[in-house]
């Protein structure tokens, strides 16, 4: 039932929720050649005669499982809705222990629906069904944002315990369910309507215009229309009344009542009437007429309003003259004005069934009245707030749901669950009073769960777009509509999202450094404080904290032109994370306490554009800090553990494997540190590049970097059979650094630089060998000349006499330099410290790479380096965007430089943070089954010893990164993982792997996982500052 899965997508997100407002379709005839419309047009390579033939037999198949299931025969040419949810369910969930999961062999179907569709609508539909199946009437409706499977022996194998080791803290929030409550219970909130129409302005899901009139409603509109309609459905489905604007009653209707009920005697009461009258009855007279004759009191004096008993008498003796009586009286009713049907409730007293339908058939004509005029409904959104407002309880929390109070008396310690029971009620209770309900009202509900989901797809990443920026872009929404909550509150719901119903053995809590010290500890102080409530008073020990710097792009050309040779390259951010990092060191010193929360560092967000060499010295000093003080003084801080992300995103495969080398380099990266995605390491390379068509778009410094670093990782790794491409490499060489450095350097310049790097140079000329600096009689010529300056930086002539040579060689040299602060190489040559004052100065030079520090003295590695910092004109021309051709041979070049640094990194015993969703929805990787782990790690899935040699079997983990914005868990990350592996065949249909083979290295995993815990003591350092 593949087309199934499709279908409901369509159903949910292609069709307009005002074409069903509109009367154009209705939610149970949803035309086959409308979905035959849409998938022509978002398929691609389509064929309108095979799409046709496959919705026939679809169309077949589901009256078939109609037929067997409700023993009816759908319309023919249509589909309901709510059927194909039924379908859906049936299908793919089943009951357990009176819990509703996911049939383990179906989970990649639902996982690829509920991508698509939030899973709320169909939960609710399940868990109805179960009701009406047992007779039972449901009180609770605290079920897990993402629910469980079947697979009894992986969930024991999960209930030993798991670890996730990349958790964003405020990305972990299912903000999607919480902006949705904070939207249908605040619809006067301008700020929000601000933010719609940003949403408006930059829509991350637009639709393809089918015809003219298919023209999407801004979400403003959308959003009080959603409102409204769920306002009216929970008046409908609790039989409260609600007042969508003025109510008028009908005279028709209320003299036919009064008439009916009193069995006539209307004219008689009419003689009665004008005798007192005229008569002036004493007031005790008339008051056993209004006892007598209450219906015909009430409707008289409504008729003649206070008028005076003159006017009365005079229209009493016409109507009295009347043929048709009661005709005529109805006509003076509908003179004298209208009248509010709510001043006629007492005289439905003894039939409120009558009154209850007219308010209801007025409160529905209002409804469908308001979402057709837009215009209207914008002026009604003040009074939609009283209405909200009225249904609110008044001891309710701000952020509570009105539609709560339809669930009845509720309680949970788990506050995100209580908080979402009002739409998971709503929703059930739709399903659950099916049969009840009317048309009407489902159409309405179709409504309000198209618009919901037009909703979901712009603030919960659920599009098929690729890359980082869709990413960030998502998550930048993210808190768009969550005001009402405070940090604290979200924090606690992402704690206890991940703790429910998981046997948690840690959570690395990934947070941003405050501006200060005082900043940093008042920020754990208040997390913990928050998070540490109820029930989650038992997890403190088990989640802990790293802090992480955030990435950004170099502003350089913020910088007047005539200052840019001042400013080396991300000098503000350079300066911005050097002052969290001293904010962290104080914290350690000062409140240990509170410094022993946090275990390690890390570095996030978009990487392109920002180099690992940017926090080389932070990591470096970070790393020696310790504040291990004494046995006598408590608490002890421990070393700072470290990660860093890299290899999620990248414009070329090249350009990802070098990050993570500088990574691994420029950061001193080494046993039981991490690096966190670092999926290019188990890409499969030559899809990678055959989806590319083969080219790349990619900055100018960029390629040139990678075309120097491949062409030395194809030496260093020793790769066969690879003359002609490094042949190919030097000429791409030296076209590109033309284009960026050459026309930018001066002889005269270099020659500047040599003379004052001689003159520098006589205070360590004795540790390299060279002469000291010649006497001031020496003069200028002589100087550029000396063997002194020439042996110590390694100048090579050319033939044309120039001193200077910036080839290849050089220029890698140039970049391993590059993991040095900056501020070594201001006048264009390495100035080396000489008095070291703070860890910063120590820390500043890289001692571990390259290994050969001589190379620092180079002086065309310097002045390029100088030159690539320091440069405002090549920073401009390397910012430039290429189109570059990859040729074939060096595809398969990479795939074995990628091989190897998989190696190294085993080597090294550098860990891997995988997150299995969110790799999926930013890379170019299908499913699951092809995620880059099961190329660094294969131990247990294969006891095949050349499949296991040729793996560097690398310490991998499962984690989730940021589960609210992916809608995952962590088991259910594993659990897609198993899934995916469970469902491999081999071109003869078998299992690729078998069940035990995957529930070991399942174990495997997770043993790993939790290993590579920071909360794992390391080795004290005794030798820290």
């Amino acid at each position: 039932m593949d087309e199934l899965y499709n279908i409901i997508g369509i159903l949910f997100r292609k069709i307009l929720p005002k074409q069903i407002i509109g009367g154009k379709y209705c939610y149970n005839k949803i035309p086959l050649e409308l979905l035959e419309k849409i998938s022509y047009a978002y398929e691609d390579n389509a064929d309108e005669a095979e799409i046709h033939k496959r919705l026939q037999f679809f169309k077949n198949q589901v009256q078939f499982q109609l037929y067997e299931e409700q023993n009816y025969i759908a319309n023919s040419e249509s589909f309901n809705v709510f059927d194909l949810v039924e379908i859906f369910v049936r299908m793919i969930l089943e009951a357990r222990n009176s819990e509703v999961v996911c049939r383990f062999r179906y989970l990649q179907e639902w996982r690829q629906v509920t991508n698509k569709v939030e899973n709320t609508v169909f939960l609710a539909a399940m868990y109805a069904r179960m009701d009406y199946e047992n007779g039972k009437i449901r009180r609770s409706f605290i079920w897990p944002d993402i629910i469980g499977h079947d697979n009894v022996q992986l969930n024991r194998i999960l209930s030993d315990g798991i670890s996730d080791n990349h958790f964003h803290l405020l990305g972990s929030v299912h903000y999607f369910s919480l902006s949705w409550l904070v939207l249908m219970n605040h619809v006067n909130e301008q700020n929000f309507v601000r933010q719609m129409d940003e949403m408006d302005n930059q829509r991350r899901n637009p639709r393809i215009r089918l015809s003219y009139d298919y023209e999407e409603d801004k979400f403003k509109i959308q959003h009080l229309q959603a409102a409204l309609i769920r306002v009216y459905l929970f008046s409908e489905l609790t039989g409260r009344y609600i007042e969508l604007g003025t109510y008028y009653a009908s005279w028709e209707k209320i003299v036919s009542y009064i008439s009916q009920k009193s069995n006539g005697g209307m004219y008689e009461f009419a003689l009665k009437y004008r005798d007192a009258i005229q008569y002036s009855i004493a007031y005790e007279q008339m008051g056993q007429l209004y006892k007598e004759y209450p219906e015909y009191c009430w409707l008289f004096q409504k008729i003649f309003n206070e008028k005076p008993a003159g006017v009365i008498e005079k229209e009493l003796e016409r109507l009295l003259t009347e043929r048709d009586f009661t005709s005529a009286i109805l006509d003076l009713a509908q003179k004298s004005g209208n009248i509010l049907l709510r001043e006629c409730t007492w005289l439905y007293k003894d039939n409120l069934r009558e009154y209850e339908k007219e308010w209801r058939e007025q409160t529905q004509t209002s409804v469908w009245r308001l979402l057709r005029n837009t215009s209207e409904l914008l002026d009604f959104r003040t009074d939609l707030q009283i209405i909200i407002d009225s249904l609110l309880d008044k001891v309710q929390h701000i952020n509570c749901d009105y539609a709560a109070n339809g669930a009845g008396a509720w309680y949970d310690t788990d506050e995100s669950q209580s908080l979402l029971i009002g739409e998971r009620w709503l929703e059930y209770k739709m399903f659950r009073d099916r049969e009840l309900l009317s048309e009407n009202h489902f159409n309405l509900f179709y409504v309000y769960l198209l618009i919901k989901e037009s909703f979901r797809m712009e603030i919960q990443q659920s599009n098929e777009k690729l890359g980082f920026t869709n990413f960030h872009k998502y998550q930048k929404r993210k808190g768009m509509f969550t005001s009402y909550y405070t940090y604290g509150e979200l924090a606690r719901a992402a704690i206890e999202a991940s703790v429910r119903q998981q046997n948690i053995k840690s959570i690395e809590v990934r947070i941003s450094f405050g501006e200060s010290c005082a900043e940093d500890a008042e920020l754990i102080r208040y997390y913990d404080r928050e998070i540490q409530q109820g029930r989650l008073k038992e997890y403190a020990d088990k989640y802990y904290y790293v802090m992480g710097f955030g990435k950004r792009v170099d502003n350089f050309r913020q910088i007047p032109s005539e200052y840019g040779h001042m400013f080396y390259r991300h000098y503000d951010l350079r300066a911005r994370i050097r002052k969290e990092a001293d904010g962290l060191i104080q914290l350690r010193r000062k409140n240990p306490e509170m410094a022993q929360r946090i275990k390690g560092i890390d570095a996030f967000s978009d990487e392109d554009g920002c180099r690992p060499e940017v926090f080389a010295t932070v990591y470096r000093v970070l790393k020696k800090h310790s504040c291990y003080r004494g046995l006598s003084i408590k608490p002890e801080v421990p070393p700072l553990r470290e990660t860093y992300h890299v290899g999620e995103v990248f414009t070329d495969i090249v350009d990802g494997l070098r990050a993570v080398d500088e990574a691994v380099h420029f950061l001193n990266l080494d046993c039981g540190d991490r690096l966190g995605h670092a999926t290019v390491l188990g890409m499969d390379v030559e899809k990678w590049y055959e989806d590319c068509n083969f080219k790349i778009s990619i900055r100018r410094m960029d390629y040139l970097d990678n075309v120097v670093w491949l062409y030395y990782k194809l030496l260093r790794y020793h790769i066969p059979d690879t003359d002609t491409l490094l042949q190919y490499l030097e000429i791409e060489f030296e076209k590109y650094f033309a284009l960026i450095y050459s026309k930018f350097i001066g002889e005269g310049y270099i020659e500047d630089v040599a003379r004052r790097a001689c003159e520098y140079g006589s205070g360590y000329s004795e540790k390299y060998g060279s002469q000291a600096r010649q006497t001031e009689q020496m003069s200028e010529a002589g100087q550029r000349r000396s063997s002194a300056y020439d042996f110590r930086y390694g100048i090579v002539r050319k033939n044309d006499g120039s001193i200077y040579d910036f080839n290849i060689r050089n220029y890698y040299y140039s970049w391993m330099l590059r993991g040095d602060h900056p501020g070594l190489y201001e006048n264009g040559f390495y100035e080396q410290q000489l008095n070291v004052k703070s860890i910063w100065d120590e820390c500043s030079v890289n001692r571990e790479f390259p290994k050969d520090q001589r190379i620092r003295y180079i002086l065309p590695a310097a002045v390029l380096n100088h030159f690539y910092h320091y440069n405002t004109y090549v920073r401009e021309s390397g910012e430039k965007a290429e189109t570059v051709k990859i040729p074939v041979n060096m595809v398969k070049a990479i795939s074995l430089i990628q091989k190897a640094m998989q190696f190294e990194l085993a080597q090294r015993e550098i860990a891997i943070e995988t997150n299995p969703s969110s790799n999926l929805m930013i890379n170019r990787i299908s499913s699951y089954d092809k995620h880059p782990i099961f190329k660094l790690y294969n131990m247990g899935l294969t006891h095949d010893v050349e499949k296991l040699e040729e793996c560097p079997q690398l310490n991998v983990s499962i984690n989730t990164d940021d589960q609210g914005v992916f809608a995952t868990c962590l088991s259910n990350e594993y659990a897609l993982v198993a899934s995916s592996l469970s469902r491999m065949v081999d071109s003869d249909g078998n299992h690729v792997y078998k069940r035990a083979e995957i529930y070991q290295w399942i174990k495997n995993v997770q043993e790993m996982s939790n290993n590579q815990s920071f909360l794992k003591a390391e080795p004290r350092d005794e030798e820290g500052y």
